[in-house]
């Protein structure tokens, strides 16, 4: 018999387990080895009514860190415990945590909830009653505690140097990686930490950690009422992670190797700064009545920050991010958790989430969300265009979150229609052109490839607009590097950014780029564009050597984009699958223009495939659709609208 169906240990409606620790079997320390020591343990059935004070568990089921002795560890649940006198298989990372709170006096003591002991993770049906019950169990707990896994050589440097940072606080605003990387920083009330490469590396590995790109993090820190981070015998509280995050994330990439070393992470660096963020909305959201399109926005907007999250179960991409909205969503069967293995689950399961929040929302911003069939895992079976792939974990769109500096449909709005069976959305758009050159992609000039169909369009952009504007290039280059950037700068964040420092920094770095080797007539090329650049007008103020890297590190920031050119002169940044060809509409509802490719005859039908959402320079702010500047009547731009059909 299955220890969970022992008597007394069966669950009923709204009950959970809890375990507690029991009397230490085997040896204990005389011999110097923790693996003299075996943990054993007790679950009991509580009910949130009369559970004792319990802490919930926040950790990861696999390896603690890919790097150093945690090389080769694995997800394996191999590591025998007992449980309530029976045998129980855990994971190695798990085991660590066990003997480490087995050890300690305030820790031995406590209740804990741990969802691989808890929960019997053989129960599809268990499973998936339990996962809808997590936001009210991470909500109610006392405490949650992460576990980052057991320490290593860079744990105690780490920690010190995350403590004297927040120590900092006051004058974090002033200090810079650079400096602190090079030991230039006044480090009085810091023991020198602040100076010390070697303590930044160890904070570096720190946040190298599994656990920050852990997908389940996300509902468990942000239900929590308070966190406490534990490594080994270290142990922190989690406003001093979100005060380095912020500082790391604030911080720019720079030529230094040690700074290079340091920000290698930075995905992992923004954790803890992206979930306050999700704290902060969730707060916002419960304070106001919580209507059906703010939770479809908070769950869009997690599903979002969550993209570049791991999770060993590409199922809970979106079931580890329904606590956030718990309500709203044991309301509604399509967002029901379900573990089965049924043909095509996790294409369905993706869909379902797509048809809800297209229901629920005010706006079109999920349809921005996707980036064309390159982004639609084979793994994950079948999917219509309109449905983002979230098992994708590639950092995806413009990296603007949730677009709201853009209104490129002004303030029309649509209902799209869903036909669930066939798996078709329809719309009503304005077509604004066609796709007449593409350029190379930032990810692949980021890499040091040569970009020739970038000058192409430059190029072209100064025959066709500026020769007869007579204003020498400088309107075409000023486009051409804010398109780039999607016209977005960074501080503060979504601004729009000032020709003064980027239009220097953007001819800096442009004369690095074309010092890259290239085909036959790269070279020639390259030095006519150098020299169109040179000819605009900079700014007459010297900007600061460090504001060299600016177009460069914000350049940096959104890989997964292509430039291109529409037939009418429109200059774009859209999803690297686009093709020649592909049209760009404006659609009611969604705040960035969209970009489509018809599929079937094109004579007959008004079928398509939405390739994704895309920047359009000079139409993002309601340009198309605004009567002063198109001379046309609301009702003029009704009946010029076209009817589309997404396949």
């Amino acid at each position: 018999m299955s220890l969970y169906q022992h008597e007394g240990l069966r669950l009923g409606p709204k009950q959970f387990r809890l375990l507690t620790f029991s009397s230490r079997l085997g040896g204990c320390h005389e011999t110097g080895s923790e693996d003299a020591t075996v943990v054993s343990c007790r679950l009991e059935v509580a009910t949130l009514d009369t559970a004792p004070a319990f802490c919930a568990l926040s950790y990861t089921w696999g390896a603690s860190a890919a790097y150093g002795k945690f090389d080769g560890m694995t997800n394996a649940m191999d590591r025998p415990i007992l449980c309530n006198g029976e045998v129980l298989l855990i994971t190695e990372n798990l085991e660590g945590f066990l003997r480490r709170a087995q050890d300690v006096p305030c820790l031995s003591s406590r209740w804990y909830w741990i969802d691989a002991i808890c929960v019997n993770q053989q129960d599809l049906g268990e499973r998936s009653s339990q996962v809808g019950f997590m936001a009210d169990i991470y909500t109610s707990a006392a405490e949650v505690i992460t576990w980052l896994g057991d320490e290593d050589e860079h744990t105690q440097l780490g920690f010190s140097l995350l403590e004297a940072l927040c120590k900092s606080t006051p004058r974090l605003s002033q200090l810079d990686i650079r400096t602190l990387a090079a030991g230039k920083t006044d480090s009085n009330n810091t023991n020198g930490l602040l100076g010390s490469r070697e303590t930044w590396m160890s904070a570096a590995k720190v946040f190298q950690r599994t656990y920050f790109s852990r997908v389940w993090v996300i509902q468990e820190i942000v239900l929590a009422q308070h966190v406490r981070v534990l490594c080994g015998r270290h142990g922190l509280g989690w406003d001093v992670f979100i005060q380095a995050s912020h500082f790391f994330s604030k911080s720019r990439p720079t030529k230094s190797a040690t700074a290079d070393q340091i920000m290698v992470s930075k995905v992992y660096y923004q954790a803890p700064t992206s979930l306050r963020a999700a704290k902060r909305q969730l707060g916002e959201m419960q304070a106001q009545q919580q209507s059906p399109h703010e939770c479809a926005r908070m769950l869009l907007y997690s599903l979002l920050r969550s993209r570049s999250f791991a999770s060993s179960d590409s199922r809970d991409k979106v079931f580890a991010l329904l606590g956030l909205v718990h309500g709203y969503a044991r309301a509604r069967g399509r967002l029901t958790p379900v573990y089965d293995n049924a043909p095509h689950a996790l294409a369905t399961i993706y869909t379902n989430v797509a048809i809800q929040l297209l229901e629920d929302s005010e706006d079109l911003l999920l349809l921005s969300c996707v980036e064309g069939k390159a982004f639609q895992l084979p793994a994950t079976g079948p999917l219509p265009s309109w449905v983002p792939d979230w098992s994708c974990g590639k950092l995806t769109g413009l990296r603007v979150t949730g677009y709201r500096r853009y209104a490129a449909s002004g303030a029309l709005t649509q209902r799209p229609i869903v036909d669930a069976a066939a798996l078709t959305l329809g719309l009503r758009g304005i077509k604004l052109d066609y796709v007449a050159m593409v350029g190379e992609s930032k990810g692949a000039v980021s890499g040091g490839a040569p970009f020739p169909r970038w000058l192409d369009i430059l190029e072209s952009m100064v025959v066709d607009h500026d020769a007869a504007r007579g204003d020498q290039g400088e309107a075409s280059v000023d486009a051409f590097w804010r398109t780039l950037l999607a016209n977005t700068a960074g501080d503060p964040p979504g601004a729009i950014p000032t020709n003064s420092f980027l239009h220097w920094s953007f001819q800096s770095w442009f004369r690095t780029a074309v010092t890259v080797p290239g085909p036959a007539g790269w070279d020639a090329q390259g030095s006519r564009a150098m020299s169109l650049i040179d000819s605009t007008r900079a700014s007459d103020i010297r900007q600061p050597e460090s504001s060299r890297g600016e177009f460069g590190a914000i350049f940096s920031h959104a890989r997964h984009l292509r430039l291109f050119r529409t037939s009418r002169g429109y200059l774009g940044l859209g999803s690297e699958c686009l093709e020649k060809g592909d049209s760009v509409w404006i659609m009611p509802g969604s705040r960035v223009p969209l970009l489509l490719r018809r599929v079937g005859n094109p004579a007959s039908n008004c079928q398509y495939q939405l390739v994704g959402g895309t920047y359009l320079h000079d139409y993002m702010d309601g340009e198309a659709v605004n009567p002063h500047l198109t001379g046309m009547t609301p009702g003029e731009f009704e009946t010029s609208m076209e009817r589309v059909v997404l396949e």
